[in-house]
Formats: C-alpha cells, structure tokens, sequence
C-alpha cells in the first residue's frame, strides 16, 4: 500500500470517527435534557371534562390544564371551549376551540383570558427575577374566525407579565415570543408562593378593559394586567372563535419543534390536576364499605399524586350496591376528611338500604364524578 493511500484512509478514519463522536454528543444531550415543554396538554389531547359552556365571569376549567381566568364576575358573555379534531395542520390532530354564544361589552376593569397555569416548583429552574435568570420561548399554533389581534404572553402573580400581540388570521400560523431574562426581584416568584401553588400563567387574551390594556409590549413590566394596547374583542359578535394548539414554554431563546407525547403520559400528567371517575352498570364500580344502612365510605385510587386534596364536581352521584343484593340511590356525596394525595375517600349517603356496619359497598350504576386539583 502506498503512503498516499495509508494517509487517505487514516483522514477517512478521522472523519468517520468525528461524526460518530458528534452524533453519540447530540443522543447524550438529547438524552439529559428530559422533556422540554414545561406545558401540559399544550397538544389539546386530554379533554376529561368534555365540552364546557363558560360564562366570562367565572374562572371555569373547560379543556385538561386549560383556564378560562375572569377578572370581574357578572359578565355576560358566554362560549363554549370544547376539543375539536382537525385535519388542516400537520403534526396536530386536535385543539381547543373558544366560541362565542353570548357577546360580552367590555367595561374598564374586565378580562378574559385563556390560561395555563404551571406550579411554581416547575419554574423555579428559570430563575425569573433572579441573577440566575435564563432566557425562555413561548411558542403555540392558533387560527380564528376572522382576522384578530390578541395579546399572548406570561404572568407571575404579584410578579411580572411579558407579552406581544398577535395578528391572527383565518389559517394556521405558529407565533412565537421569546421571554429574555429579567434580574429584577420584583418580577419573579413571590416570596409567599408554595411549590405547589400558583406560579405562572400562559395566556392569550380574548378582551381587556380600558384599565387592563396598557402593558408595553416586548417589556417585563411589573403588573398583572393582560393585554397591550389595540388587543381586539373575540366577544363582539356571536360565532367568532379562536383555535389553539401546539402550546410549548421551553428553556432557551429561540422556539424548537414541538414536543409531541403519547397520550397515556400526557393523560398521567393531567391527572394530578383532575380525575374523572365513571362507573357504570357493567363495570368500573368503586368499593367501600357501609357504616351504617344510610352511609357507606367508598375509596377512590389515584393512579397519580394530585397536586392538591381535590374538591368534587358532580354530575351523576350514582347507585349504592349492597353487596350483591340491591342497588340504592346515592342521594349525597362528598368528600372526606380523612382523604389524601393518593387517593380519596367519598362519603355516599342514600336512604335506608338495610345495610348493617361492615358491610361490602359499591358504587357504580353510572356514576360519573370529578375530583378537581387544579391551580
């Protein structure tokens, strides 16, 4: 072999080794940086609650992790926030969609915004009014009825808000907003915040009031208010609406791809904000036991820590089983005192089932409940 050839194929051999090098240091990171959207169910995947009817005076969870945040109550204005399929925007299956039934004149004081809340130990990492401060990107795909302008950005309570309004049109666009880093104390985590409570909104504002639409744009300004000056009125007309999806907060300053996740690990990641527990005549039943013929003590399992003791919504409280012999109509349900992060215990109370104390109890018979751990 010739000395030619023995120093191509050792440069080759660099090369080769070179690449492998950079593609095993891309993996490595890739494989340290865990999931990078600090977002839950930015996708619109999970949607335990089905469609809600909201009016624009009550903070009121329609979508998994997806608020409606009402500054003054009264309001009439109403919509509907449902899960929508779609075929028109790649990589993306589903969204929510906030549609107008009732239109709302906005008096100075009102807001109405569509929100995501993160628990503050989940931020913390961006050290927000810190000398640790990092950069971070908000990014999300969105399209509406007509044309509108709307403002989008975050907020920290009794902290600082960021945001930038957006023209939204009739077709699918990304938008994004990159956050730069503030070292200003005043803008961060309050100093009473807990870890698992409130520690930033994701927003887009649907209406502000004259004394909510004077944030600067492109500014950390220390306020809670929530849009810039020329944000439009989703709610002037009935039948106007806004679809999101694709919603991403992520380290850094410049936005990536979306970060897709399955559903049963988005599913698992909301659940520790609410659980909806349905159980039917043929199945699902919840077991306790009674207390005495009119009470029974029924524990429901949480296949995941929630955020909070949760509170209950109700939409049908069921039937009462004692044992295999009769079904009973649960005519109270709530929660009790002794329950926990990992699982509830429910309090069902029904007429006289002559049930003695010890006795197996199920509930079932088309109970459908949710259990509320929401920021």
């Amino acid at each position: 072999m010739t000395k030619a050839r023995e120093l191509s194929d050792y440069t080759g051999l660099q090369g080769d080794l070179a690449g492998l090098q950079t593609n095993i240091t891309a993996g490595d990171t890739a494989a340290r940086a865990g999931r990078k959207n600090l977002i839950i169910n930015g996708a619109m995947q999970v949607a335990q609650r089905g469609a809600i009817v909201a009016d624009c005076g009550t903070d009121t969870v329609g979508m998994d992790r997806w608020r409606q945040y009402a500054a003054v109550g009264g309001s009439t204005g109403r919509s509907t926030h449902s899960q929508e399929t779609i075929t028109d925007l790649q990589g993306f299956d589903k969204a929510i969609k906030v549609a107008v039934t009732t239109t709302e004149t906005v008096v100075t004081n009102e807001v109405y915004r569509l929100n995501n809340r993160i628990e503050t130990q989940d931020i913390r990492h961006l050290g927000i009014g810190t000398t640790g401060a990092v950069p971070f990107t908000l990014s999300f795909y969105a399209k509406a009825s007509g044309s509108f302008t709307f403002s989008a950005g975050v907020a920290i309570p009794n902290g600082g808000v960021y945001l930038n309004n957006f023209n939204i049109t009739t077709s699918w666009q990304r938008f994004t907003l990159s956050i730069p880093t503030t070292t200003t104390s005043g803008m961060g985590i309050h100093s009473s915040a807990t870890d698992a409570g409130h520690g930033i909104d994701v927003f887009i504002t649907l209406f502000a009031g004259d004394s909510q639409d004077d944030i600067p744009v492109n500014t950390w300004t220390a306020s809670y208010d929530s849009a810039a000056s020329g944000a439009d009125n989703l709610f002037s007309a009935v039948g106007q609406y806004l679809m999101v999806t694709g919603v991403q907060l992520e380290l850094g300053s410049v936005a990536t791809d979306f970060e897709h996740r399955s559903y049963g690990e988005e599913l698992a990641l909301c659940q520790r904000y609410g659980l909806r527990v349905v159980g039917g005549s043929g199945g699902g039943r919840r077991i306790g036991g009674w207390g005495n013929g009119t009470s029974a003590l029924i524990m429901i399992d949480s296949p995941v820590t929630f955020r909070a003791i949760p509170s209950l919504i109700t939409t049908n409280r069921g039937k009462l089983l004692r044992e295999a012999i009769s079904w009973h109509v649960v005519t109270s349900l709530s929660i009790n005192s002794d329950s926990g992060l990992n699982n509830v215990l429910l309090t069902a109370g029904c007429s006289s089932s002559g049930a003695a104390q010890g006795q197996v109890a199920y509930l079932g018979q088309v109970t459908d409940i949710f259990l509320d751990a929401e920021l």
